[in-house]
């Protein structure tokens, strides 16, 4: 895993190795100038939203997220699902890590504005993503995911996946940064079906979009 902390005159290196588990770790890396920041980001953008002609409406649907609209993240999260990822992906063995990479993947067209982290460690446990904005006045972000068996038991694992990440504190350390605004997201696939929870008692899922 790379996470991009800046940029320097200097040759492309590891600033920073952190431990995640035996045999994986994640990199800090800096790069030697904007020009092969911005085209590496712009790259990797146009791989995860499926070809560079739906560059655009994918970076539109992400930014939702982040701008609160979640009713509009969810409607993109859902035809991205329905139309991108195959039948293997969604369904497979590795069903758990391809959607935690998949959203992990969305997370780059945001990073004017917010700072991501993963699979990190907390007091209470381990949360899957935090977006961190980069001005304090700002709206952070934990998401929180999970893999339904069966698609009658989405509401319940993504309720689940939002109530973990406000019980575990998983934003405690945005919150010791300065972030006072804190949006908690549990989202539940099943498939090419998902079901999102925010807020006390808000959901939307593919078979309605409120209930």
């Amino acid at each position: 895993e790379v996470e991009i902390v800046g940029i320097k005159e200097t040759s492309l290196k590891v600033v920073d190795k952190i431990f995640i588990k035996p045999g994986r770790y994640r990199y800090k890396l800096l790069f030697p100038n904007d020009e092969i920041k911005f085209t590496m980001e712009d790259q990797l953008l146009s791989v995860v939203a499926g070809g560079q002609h739906k560059q655009k409406e994918y970076e539109k649907g992400v930014q939702a997220l982040v701008g609160g609209d979640l009713e509009s993240f969810f409607i993109f999260l859902k035809n991205f699902l329905q139309t991108v990822p195959s039948f293997r992906d969604t369904k497979g063995a590795y069903r758990e890590q391809f959607f935690n990479r998949l959203v992990l993947g969305m997370t780059i067209a945001v990073t004017d504005t917010h700072t991501t982290t993963s699979s990190r460690t907390t007091v209470l446990g381990e949360y899957d993503i935090a977006l961190e904005p980069k001005e304090r006045h700002g709206k952070g972000w934990i998401i929180e995911l999970k893999v339904a068996k069966e698609a009658n038991k989405l509401k319940a694992e993504a309720e689940k996946g939002r109530a973990q990440a406000m019980k575990k504190k998983y934003a405690t350390d945005m919150q010791a940064r300065g972030v006072k605004e804190i949006g908690y997201v549990g989202i539940a696939f099943c498939g090419d079906e998902l079901a999102m929870a925010f807020d006390e008692g808000t959901y939307l899922s593919t078979e309605t979009l409120s209930f």
